[in-house]
């Protein structure tokens, strides 16, 4: 595996380092609330489809 490669992983190992576990959990987080956005704007348009 390239060095370039082994950057890009994101699950955590014993021994990795701090920057990888805040990357990790920043990208968890943002992930999260995006589905959380996502599911929202889907349930107003649900919403609004069955009051018309």
């Amino acid at each position: 595996m390239t060095k370039k490669k082994k950057e890009n992983l994101y699950y955590l190992l014993p021994g990795m380092g701090r920057g990888a576990r805040q990357k990790f959990f920043r990208n968890l987080k943002i992930s999260i609330l995006v589905g959380l956005l996502a599911a929202g704007a889907v349930a107003l348009l649900l919403h609004f489809k069955d009051k018309l």
